[in-house]
């Protein structure tokens, strides 16, 4: 009989424990700030904007606030530092986890966060050529690699995604193809189509939407396109509403074993107390299935996929295993 007593009593303290959240967290007339160390207008923005319009349905009354620094690290250490209340959001990649560890930033995500929620299971890029390049697949690009007197070059944000997304595409299909390549700082993505298209540069990757239009004007070609597992050309022309050619395959129809799975994940400052982390990702969780959101993130090209924390928290450390075992196999690691 005390057995049950205690265990009614547990029951009746965690629900009291979760009611008395609900009231002070995400309440009508409370607002909810997501710092994005990221340039508004650009895609991590965007995504953010359409997440926050669906939450603003799903939370009447509660103000979701969007503040944006051109500097990622502005944003970072805001994010980081601000108060553990449940009421201070920002959003990662595994992308700034790689950016540190190459010694691009002060804040590694590992350390100043907790890692709340996966959004997005990631979006398919185009990997692209100049017009006029003597290789119009990826097969074709690796013969070219290794037989031309020429190294192509690759623009590429050095130590970030960009980056490793060509590093270990190539160190899958033959390490020894990333040293007969060129790679150099491209920047944003304006600048790679900007580079590719008046042949400063022979290769970049970029989304799909820039892909398809540049294309269409005759300024580079389509070699294939990388990302998540589920991305393949139909999948993809399904996700952002276009009829595909065979040149948007993706490296997986085109014979190699390789995706590049990197999701959008929600954040809250290291140390916040777990019941808040719990409720912040319950109420994340109930995107799944909002119109909103999953027109947005299609329109955004994002594959939706929010995970409860057991599953986000597993995801996030895959990634992370993958890209620092990368870095530390290709001696990148300029910061442990």
């Amino acid at each position: 009989m005390k057995k049950i007593i205690a265990l009614l009593l547990t029951v009746v303290l965690t629900l009291s424990c979760c009611a008395a959240l609900a009231d002070e967290i995400w309440a009508p007339g409370k607002t909810v700030f997501i710092d994005v160390g990221a340039r508004a207008g650009g895609g991590t923005d965007l995504i953010i904007r359409y997440i926050t319009q669906a939450l603003g349905e799903l939370n009447p009354g509660v103000n979701f606030v969007v503040n944006n620094y051109d500097v990622a690290d502005v944003g970072l250490g805001k994010a980081a530092f601000a108060e553990p209340n449940g009421l201070n959001l920002s959003v990662v990649s595994v992308g700034n986890v790689t950016n540190y560890h190459f010694g691009s930033s002060n804040f590694n995500p590992e350390e100043v966060f907790t890692i709340v929620s996966r959004l997005t299971a990631g979006g398919p890029q185009a990997y692209v050529a100049t017009a006029g390049a003597p290789y119009s697949n990826f097969s074709e690009l690796v013969e070219y690699i290794r037989t031309s007197d020429k190294k192509v070059k690759i623009g590429v944000n050095m130590g970030a995604l960009s980056h490793l997304s060509w590093l270990s595409a190539f160190n899958t299909i033959d390490p020894e193809l990333n040293n007969m390549v060129n790679y150099v700082q491209s920047g944003g993505e304006a600048d790679k189509l900007t580079n590719i298209a008046s042949g400063s540069i022979d290769l970049a990757n970029c989304s799909m939407n820039n892909a398809i239009a540049y294309e269409a004007d005759g300024k580079l070609v389509v070699l294939g396109i990388i990302g998540p597992e589920a991305a393949t050309r139909e999948s993809t022309g399904a996700l952002v509403g276009a009829e595909l050619g065979e040149q948007y395959a993706s490296l997986k129809e085109q014979g190699y074993d390789y995706s590049l799975d990197v999701g959008t994940y929600m954040t809250l400052p290291a140390g916040t107390d777990p019941a808040i982390v719990e409720y912040v990702n319950a109420k994340l969780l109930e995107l799944n299935g909002n119109e909103t959101f999953e027109n947005g993130m299609k329109t955004m090209g994002q594959f939706t996929n929010v995970t409860n924390l057991e599953e986000t928290q597993a995801a996030w450390a895959a990634e992370v295993d993958e890209f620092v075992g990368l870095m530390r196999d290709l001696d990148m690691m300029v910061v442990e």
